[in-house]
């Protein structure tokens, strides 16, 4: 018995067909119109119940996540509506208003931007912000979907993940073809074929209400930007930047260990990261991947100074002292705190000894280059 993939959530022929039941139309094969003694006596009754119970629970949970408002939301409508108070306006109906959000989205005669429009028009008609609208209902609805779809793919895949390490023991032990395979595959096709249509759904409603009233913020506008351009010449930015992203995932061990390049390979790799978000209109994480980059030649300067003929290696060296030096004396400085005057001596002989070793850096490697390339001036100073 294979199960092919459909549109709707249904449970398929095949399954209706081997599980002895009686031949139903798409309206009548819904999920919840099967009862689960129905699949008694079925070797995959028990995933099949499992599957579409689970899938139920969610679209229960979806149900009583929107006519069950958070506080935050509640608190936004109070003040909304206090304002409309004070201007001689009616309130807003929550319930009445999402109602009418659902069923335009979920008519299927009309087509996104028919949606979108009507939507809008519907704010317009409650007098309602952009804010105001996204906040207390499509931003909202959003993130209930995109919850649920989250939830209903992270079960599809727990169950893929064991079934496919099933199946491939099974083919190992017993042949691809074998009857041990084709039951596990079976399997697979069941969970996807229950879980998949239902995931879906969630996902294009939650991707539909994300997508209106966008953000009118700084970071929000410059996205917009880049999210509009990647539809032309970013799009193959974008392509180009994943390339070189599996380039240095593979190449990143070998440039590594190239004298001059290696040290620079993670900002490479940052750079690339940040590129990707650019290109895709995620304008803060763009920032944030800059940052850290930044950030890492901060804590890290030997990345740039070794790159630099002659002064990397005294720049290095005198960082590497330095470094040490200060250890010593924050050392110092704690021991003080920590015990007064008794540890003076220790902080002395911290700072001491970060002099001394500043100073053996500096006569071994700053001089001689310093000499080298501003034609002995220190010895002609010192005449």
């Amino acid at each position: 018995m294979i199960i092919t993939n459909t549109q709707t959530t249904t449970i398929f022929k095949p399954i209706i067909n081997d599980l002895g039941l009686q031949q139903l139309t798409n309206s009548e094969l819904h999920f919840q119109g099967i009862q689960s003694s129905q699949f008694n006596g079925n070797p995959n009754g028990a995933l099949i119940k499992e599957s579409l119970n689970f899938t139920n629970q969610v679209k229960k949970e979806v149900e009583l996540e929107i006519n069950n408002p958070d506080i935050k939301t509640l608190e936004r409508l109070d003040k909304v509506n206090a304002k409309r108070a004070k201007e001689g306006k009616s309130p807003i109906d929550l319930q009445k208003t999402t109602d009418e959000i659902r069923r335009i989205q979920e008519d299927s005669s009309l087509s996104d931007k028919e949606k979108k429009n009507k939507i809008d028009k519907l704010r317009k008609d409650l007098g309602l912000s952009k804010g105001d609208m996204k906040a207390l209902f499509t931003k909202r609805l959003g993130k209930i979907y995109k919850k649920a779809e989250k939830r209903l793919k992270e079960f599809r895949q727990t169950k893929e993940k064991i079934f496919k390490e099933q199946l491939k023991e099974a083919e190992k032990l017993y042949g691809k073809n074998s009857p041990e395979a084709q039951a596990i595959q079976q399997k697979l096709e069941i969970v996807k074929g229950i879980i998949e249509p239902q995931e879906q759904e969630f996902k294009q409603k939650g991707d539909f209400l994300n997508s209106l009233f966008p953000s009118s913020s700084f970071f929000g506008k410059i996205g917009g930007f880049f999210k509009k351009v990647g539809k032309g010449i970013a799009k193959g930015m974008q392509t180009i930047t994943k390339v070189g992203q599996v380039l240095m995932k593979f190449a990143s061990p070998i440039l590594s260990k190239i004298p001059g390049i290696g040290q620079f390979v993670p900002l490479i790799q940052r750079g690339l990261n940040a590129a990707n978000y650019l290109w895709n209109g995620k304008i803060k994480s763009f920032f944030k991947e800059i940052g850290q980059a930044a950030l890492h030649v901060v804590k890290n300067p030997e990345i740039i100074l070794n790159a630099i003929p002659g002064a990397g290696q005294v720049a290095s060296t005198a960082i590497s002292y330095a470094r040490k030096a200060y250890q010593v004396v924050k050392t110092g400085v704690d021991l003080v705190k920590n015990k007064g005057n008794l540890f003076k001596t220790a902080l002395n002989a911290g700072l001491d000894w970060g002099k001394a070793q500043l100073g053996q850096a500096w006569d071994k490697y700053g001089a001689p280059v310093a000499n080298k390339y501003l034609g002995g001036l220190f010895d002609q100073g010192a005449a």
